[in-house]
């Protein structure tokens, strides 16, 4: 049963897997805009194509669940088991089934409506507010579009096809933030390098004088770039439960988040994979923030349209701090 504060989007993931689950004639229509825009799924996607696509997503986030159990009973409430006998039952009705299977883990229909209220729909929810989704590969689509034709059921389809492995999204590659980190690392070793020989030249005529400390390397990014000469970008915050704001990129100290929508002047970004699919910081230049406050970009729309597709995990605009 639905909470009063239930958040829009957990609330459309759950009515999702209730009734038929995925397998209903209306699927295109029952996402809404805001999910279909999340899952790239396209006005002119035909029926199948849409189902195809939906298990497809689904099964991502499935595969980011920790527990074997949990992710049995989120295909089991989703209705894609891809077990014929079973996509004729409602959630109830499924979740009974579940209960009943010789295999192990086999979780009672009371156990899974708590592992769905308690930690998959709140996972799913957190995994989509986190990133962009990734579209589904056009080779899938177009096996699934051939077979689909010939007369084969689509859930059994794609459990064929991900043959139990995780889908997982095209790789990204950055040619501009391998070079930067080539030459990050080969400044480090130089830095390094001359600093030995320094320290080799002050020493080597002079008598011990007892450990003292020096410097310390730190983690805080630096303060040029834009931020000394006062130019900043709009960004826009959006996430459906806010976008966090950290004291650094490296979850420490937090404020109260800025709000779905909201735009906020940002300085520069940094680099800094410190938190589950974070891998770029903004620093915030707005009031009350004054460039001493950070936030995830990926929880910005970076100038991909409201409606989608998110294609862009930050700004490449803004500048590095």
């Amino acid at each position: 049963m639905a909470r009063p504060d239930e958040p829009l989007l957990r609330k459309k993931l759950r009515e999702l897997s209730q009734r038929s689950g995925v397998l209903r004639d209306d699927l295109y229509d029952f996402l809404g805009q805001r999910l279909r825009a999340i899952w790239h799924i396209e006005s002119s996607d035909p029926p199948g194509i849409v189902l195809a696509k939906v298990i497809w997503q689904l099964e991502r986030l499935i595969s980011e669940l920790q527990q074997e159990e949990h992710r049995i009973v989120a295909r089991y409430c989703y209705n894609i088991t891809g077990i014929e006998a079973v996509e004729r039952l409602d959630l109830g009705e499924r979740q009974k089934e579940l209960a009943k299977r010789r295999e192990q883990p086999n979780p009672s229909a009371r156990a899974s409506r708590g592992y769905m209220a308690g930690t998959i729909l709140p996972r799913f929810e957190a995994s989509l507010d986190e990133r962009p989704a990734p579209a589904v590969p056009a080779e899938l689509v177009d096996t699934v579009r051939e077979r689909f034709a010939q007369g084969e059921r689509v859930p059994a389809i794609m459990r064929e096809l991900l043959d139990g492995t995780p889908p997982q999204p095209p790789p990204q590659p950055n040619r501009r933030r391998r070079t930067l980190m080539a030459a990050v690392a080969a400044g480090g070793l130089a830095l390094i390098l001359g600093a030995a020989l320094v320290l080799w030249g002050a020493t080597r005529d002079e008598p011990a004088a007892g450990d003292q400390n020096g410097p310390t390397a730190t983690s805080t990014p630096g303060t040029g770039g834009s931020v000394a000469t006062g130019e900043t970008f709009t960004e826009e915050c959006y996430n459906s439960n806010g976008c966090r704001v950290f004291e650094d990129p490296y979850g420490s100290r937090e404020q109260p988040r800025l709000e779905f929508m909201q735009e906020v002047e940002v300085s520069c970004r940094v680099y800094a994979p410190s938190m589950p699919s974070v891998e770029w910081w903004y620093r915030l230049a707005s009031e009350p923030y004054d460039n001493e406050w950070w936030s995830p970009a990926v929880t910005f729309l970076n100038g991909d349209p409201p409606e989608g597709p998110y294609t862009h995990h930050v700004d490449e605009a803004v500048p590095e701090c």
